[in-house]
């Protein structure tokens, strides 16, 4: 009787560690997820601040041979 007891009790002992480790897995895969969104977004916001800057530097450069055209 104590076997069978013992036994009962190291399968919910081996059941409990496997599901924290399942756990585990998983928030780990939460975190990668969460990671790579967060990189994925910084790469487009680089991207978009990138292309802004470049159309605010061609923008800046006509306005000043407009000016440039005005004065002369």
């Amino acid at each position: 009787m104590k076997k069978v007891f013992l036994g009962f009790a190291f399968l919910a002992i081996l059941s409990l560690a496997s599901c924290k480790e399942e756990t585990k897995d998983k928030v780990e895969e939460a975190t990668e997820a969460v990671g790579d969104d967060i990189k994925a977004s910084t790469e487009e916001a680089v991207e978009k601040i990138d292309s802004t800057a470049t159309e605010v530097k061609e923008e800046v450069k006509k306005e000043i041979e407009h000016m440039d055209e005005r004065v002369d």
